[in-house]
């Protein structure tokens, strides 16, 4: 466990729990990152405030400041990071409440922008149609006439492999995934 600093600050706590609960339990470098990102947005506000003395008038005003900005997400997700923050400080017996809990009603719910989706499906037809006639590289056109089968982000079809399934005689080692159906085996 990392060591707290003796003045218990917000700081100080936010720092032990990222190693704790980020390093400790090894996430994603990108998820350590991102937990420091939202720590950045506390830090000078009140990261050098006693944990056990911050009030929900101070962190409301920091997270009314990222949302003033245009920025509901961060405002949202910078307020879930401080209350586990401070939970982390009510388990280690070094502040008696979360003050955060008590703002999540006080600020806007992020903006939803929804994506792109075709619903018909004559027009669904249409772009299928229109992706086995596509006169482009073959690997692009393999690309997208999978990414309607197995439903994964384009990134992810991309860094996949095709595996020949197991004829029926072999031993069944290791099952990884799903299997794509015979049409898709084909298409690889």
């Amino acid at each position: 466990m990392a060591r707290l600093s003796a003045d218990n600050s917000f700081q100080s706590v936010a720092e032990d729990f990222i190693a704790v609960k980020f390093v400790g339990n090894q996430k994603a470098t990108a998820t350590i990152e991102k937990a420091r990102w939202y720590l950045s947005h506390l830090t000078k506000p009140i990261g050098g405030r006693p944990i056990a003395e911050v009030e929900p008038s101070e962190l409301l005003a920091v997270l009314k400041k990222l949302e003033r900005a245009g920025k509901r997400e961060t405002a949202v997700r910078t307020r879930a990071f401080a209350s586990r923050v401070f939970r982390h400080g009510v388990a280690m017996a070094l502040c008696k409440a979360d003050p955060a809990a008590l703002l999540g009603d006080a600020l806007m719910s992020p903006i939803v922008k929804h994506h792109a989706a075709i619903l018909d499906p004559t027009k669904l037809g249409e772009l299928l149609n229109a992706i086995d006639e596509y006169g482009g590289g073959m690997i692009v056109k393999i690309a997208m006439q999978l990414l309607p089968h197995v439903f994964v982000r384009p990134g992810e079809l991309r860094h996949a492999k095709c595996v020949k399934r197991r004829s029926k005689g072999t031993p069944d080692r290791r099952r990884r995934g799903t299997p794509f159906s015979d049409n898709m085996m084909l298409v690889c």
